[in-house]
Order: C-alpha cells, then structure tokens, then sequence
C-alpha cells in the first residue's frame, strides 16, 4: 500500500510510517486552516471509522473526520480538522 488506509476485504489498517498525515487544522474565526502533522493516535482513530462503517463523504467529504476523527483530537487538545 502506498498509502495510509483501511482495506474491508482484509479487515486490515495500512499506515503509511514515512508521513507526517498532516492535516488541515482550525486556527481561530477568520482565519485560514493551517497544515500540520497529525499524531498517530488521531490517524488511526479516522481508520477505525472506516472499519466502523463510516466513509468520507457528506459534506466537503468530512463525515468520518466529524463522527471519529475530531472527537478523539478535541480529547487530545488538538484542533479538529477543517478539511478533507
């Protein structure tokens, strides 16, 4: 695999080790997202969504980022992310 992913016909996560997964994060109202690495722990919580069940779709694609990526990043302390 080439990149980080969840594959249903394996039941099986793949994570890319050599990326940084940024991701674009809320700076504040009014202002631009800004990319930033994100922690592993937050990578596999978006790829457990998709073993959930959960695509990347709705709007602006960011349905799995909403239901189970930026909760665990608000548990973290971290800004959710604003894009897909």
């Amino acid at each position: 695999m080439e990149h980080t992913c969840y594959d249903p016909s394996e039941y099986t996560f793949y994570i890319e080790i050599d990326s940084d997964h940024a991701a674009c994060q809320y700076q504040g109202k009014g202002k631009a997202c800004k990319l930033t690495p994100t922690p592993l722990s937050v990578v596999i919580a978006h790829e457990m969504g998709h073993a959930m069940g959960e695509n990347d779709d709705g709007p602006g694609h960011m349905n799995n980022v909403k239901k189970h990526e930026n909760p665990v990043r608000k548990e973290m302390g971290i800004p959710p992310r604003m894009k897909y």
